[in-house]
């Protein structure tokens, strides 16, 4: 290009060309050298500034690392003054240890002096006391020896040896002993009874004043009244065909008598009994009386009792408040009003049962609903008990664990007839419930037959021991008087008497009510004057007669006033209530006891 412009013409454009060419590249070097010097000052800078930054990193980490030294140093310390601190603690305790020693080292010391001291002692005592002993043997000796001459001496005066002496003592000593322990025995009784007889009555009375049962009579014969005696023929029919259709239709035996306006249907099961009277009734009624009708009539009764019955069991079962009754329990139930017992129906003693238990239950804080649950269900075995053999408490049991009563309920059943172990307290507030409801007055018949065994086994129990001469029962068997021979038994064998006879009578009979206790004690001496001496031994001898005796003494106890000065004695009231011993003299020279025996259940089969 040089060439080129050596070469060619010059002009002013070319040179103008040249110089911005020139000053084109010498900016451009210039340039160059500017952002090169720029690029080199950047460098520095960012060497600078990593320098300061690295600077900063080193102090940081030395800062850091005097800091974790400096930390360090300090947990060491701490940690010495820690370790220096306990060093101290433990050598404190050994020294503590080391004096508690030594003092015990000294103790040791000193007991080891007493018990030495205490040896010497007990070997010094016995010494003595072996000496002692050689003294005392030969002095009992002597005495053994006095002893043996002065009981031959006293055998020879009193003509009586030390045996027959020994056993009149002990006999003397037991009549003690016994009469002090029946009067103890008597004290605790009463004051026990006086105590747990407050909380029972309160318990009973607020049962009893909750329940009001109605009060039956047991019945085999039922009367059903016609409106005039014309319709008697119907019902007998021709032939008699009417009647025997009825009788086999319903199992009761009609009785057509000459009583006006009636006729009677006997029975001893009173479901049937209780059919009969229906069909009696409706047919009497309707006045139609064939044997096809009597047929239709009686069916039709028997589903009219068997839902009543049904109706029975509910309305039972909701006033008592029992939930999840089984359906054939819960006519079981109504079948109990159609079973009595002692002339007590058995729905109503049931029913009267659970509303004493639960209320005892409630007042004693425990399950009300499951205590009148049993209480309901403990004599359900009579409602069968006509049907299958066995005792009605076993069949009760079986029905209970059929229908899946529970174990309470089941041994309700066994133990309110004493069959088993009460296993709950529910149990014994069942029989206490009815124990009252059996006992209470009004609520069972008793028969002669019973009557009798009972008035004659209240008179076996006393004539049963030593002593006794005559038993009579009186007041319905409420009351026994008890003569007693006055030469074997004086006042406080009386006493004592009164008390073992009532316990007796009270551990093994069953009675309503209570039965008094009277012990009678008397001596009777007679003299006759202004006789012929002869009527006066013939009357002697008719008084030692046995018979005459036996009547004079019943004679004698059912007066009221005897008066005689010969007579002396007391008669000693003895009441089972809460009241204490009372001596009344009374004429007629009676000396005896009188005791009351308390209430228990009466005998009978619920």
């Amino acid at each position: 290009m040089v060439e080129f412009l050596q070469g060619a013409p010059m002009g002013p454009e070319v040179y103008t060309m040249g110089i911005a060419v020139a000053v084109a590249f010498l900016l451009f070097g210039l340039g160059w050298l500017l952002c090169a010097r720029v690029q080199v000052q950047k460098i520095r800078d960012v060497e600078q500034k990593t320098e300061r930054r690295i600077s900063k990193l080193v102090e940081k980490a030395d800062r850091d690392r005097k800091a974790k030294f400096l930390e360090e140093k300090n947990r060491w310390y701490d940690s010495k003054s820690a370790f220096e601190r306990e060093l101290d603690h433990k050598r404190s305790d050994l020294d503590g240890l080391s004096d508690e020693l030594q003092e015990k080292e000294g103790h040791l010391s000193d007991q080891t002096e007493r018990v030495q001291q205490r040896d010497w002692d007990l070997k010094r005592r016995d010494r003595n006391l072996q000496q002692r002993e050689n003294r005392l043997e030969k002095r009992d000796r002597e005495l053994d020896e006095i002893l043996v001459e002065q009981r031959s001496r006293l055998e020879r005066i009193s003509g009586m040896n030390a045996e027959h002496a020994r056993d009149m003592l002990l006999d003397t000593i037991r009549n003690d002993l016994k009469q002090t322990a029946t009067n103890i025995g008597r004290e605790i009784i009463e004051q026990a009874k006086e105590r747990s007889d407050r909380e029972a009555k309160k318990i009973l009375a607020l049962a009893i004043e909750r329940c009001s049962t109605d009060q039956t009579v047991q019945s085999s014969i039922t009367v059903v009244h016609l409106p005039d005696d014309d319709i008697k023929g119907r019902i007998v029919g021709k032939e008699g065909r009417n009647i025997i259709a009825f009788e086999a239709a319903t199992g009761v035996k009609v009785i057509v008598n000459d009583t006006p306006e009636a006729v009677v249907l006997s029975s001893f099961d009173p479901v049937k009994r209780d059919i009969a009277r229906l069909a009696m009734g409706k047919l009497v009624q309707e006045g139609r009386i064939n044997p096809s009708r009597v047929e239709e009539v009686v069916a039709n009764c028997a589903k009219k009792i068997e839902n009543l019955i049904g109706e029975e069991g509910r309305k039972a079962v909701k006033e008592l408040g029992i939930d999840d009754l089984h359906p054939e329990l819960v006519k079981l139930v109504g079948r109990l009003k159609y079973r009595t017992s002692y002339g007590q129906s058995v729905l109503g003693h049931s029913k009267e049962v659970a509303f004493l238990a639960g209320s005892m239950a409630a007042e004693l804080n425990m399950n009300e609903k499951l205590t009148r649950r049993c209480a309901l269900l403990h004599d359900i075995g009579k409602a069968v008990d006509q049907e299958q053999e066995g005792k009605h408490t076993d069949i009760g049991a079986q029905l209970a664990k059929r229908y899946g009563e529970g174990s309470e309920v089941i041994n309700g059943i066994f133990y309110h007839h004493g069959e088993a172990e009460a296993s709950t307290p529910i149990s014994f507030l069942v029989k206490a419930a009815d124990a009252i409801s059996s006992s209470r007055p009004g609520a069972r018949r008793d028969d002669a037959e019973n009557y009798i065994r009972r008035v004659r086994d209240l008179e076996d129990v006393a004539r049963s021991f030593q002593g006794v001469k005559d038993v009579y029962a009186i007041n319905a068997g409420r009351e026994v008087r008890v003569m007693v021979n006055a030469g074997r038994v004086n006042d406080d064998q009386a006493k004592a008497l009164a008390f073992e006879i009532a316990q007796k009578v009270r551990d093994e009979m069953t009675y309503p009510g209570e039965v008094q206790i009277t012990v009678i004690r008397q001596k009777v001496a007679t003299e006759w004057a202004g006789r012929p001496q002869k009527r006066r031994r013939h009357r002697r001898g008719r008084r030692g007669d046995r018979s005459y005796e036996k009547s004079r003494s019943r004679n004698d106890t059912g007066r009221k006033n005897v008066s005689s000065r010969n007579h002396k004695g007391t008669v000693v009231d003895l009441q089972a209530s809460a009241r204490k011993e009372d001596y009344h003299a009374v004429s007629g020279g009676k000396v005896g006891e009188t005791r009351r025996v308390p209430r228990a259940a009466q005998a009978n089969e619920g």
